[in-house]
């Protein structure tokens, strides 16, 4: 059971985390899940519904009831992985084009020069977009077992 001590230490913790408060603030934080656009859902564009619906058509021509739903929910992980596969190679062409501006005349490594900060966080970044293939790869390969 917590002390009286760390009942207060939490609390005046807890004051001070309560989000943002100002409407900038709150505007930005409420746009943090959309930076690579990957939580917003791929059926949200009109046309890779489309596709997508075709896609699924393609995957059973004549299927009925839950056959349907999964062919579908196939077809959108496989876009999604798509999606999830072209953000990949963003951060990784940024990556090498950073390294390559940064790096000087036989350099292997820019540790040391105050920049080691930059792959710390292409590696985060990187780690969440890996959260993001592992979940299509599941469902995608859930639906096809279920098709």
């Amino acid at each position: 059971m917590a002390t009286d001590r760390q009942i207060a230490a939490n609390r005046r913790n807890g004051a001070l985390s309560r989000g943002p408060k100002t409407a900038a603030g709150k505007a930005r934080s409420s746009r943090n899940a959309l930076k690579h656009g990957l939580a917003i859902p791929i059926t949200r564009d009109r046309a890779t519904a489309r596709k997508i619906q075709r896609a699924a058509r393609q995957m059973a021509p004549s299927a009925v009831g839950d056959s349907i739903r999964n062919a579908q929910i196939a077809a959108e992980a496989t876009f999604e992985l798509a999606r999830v596969r072209a953000a990949f190679e963003a951060v990784v062409a940024r990556m090498s084009i950073s390294h390559r501006s940064n790096a000087g005349p036989g350099d292997t490594c820019s540790t040391g020069s105050g920049k080691s900060a930059a792959p710390i966080r292409t590696l985060a970044e990187l780690d969440k977009l890996d959260r993001y293939e592992r979940r299509a790869f599941s469902r995608r390969r859930r639906a096809l077992r279920d098709l």
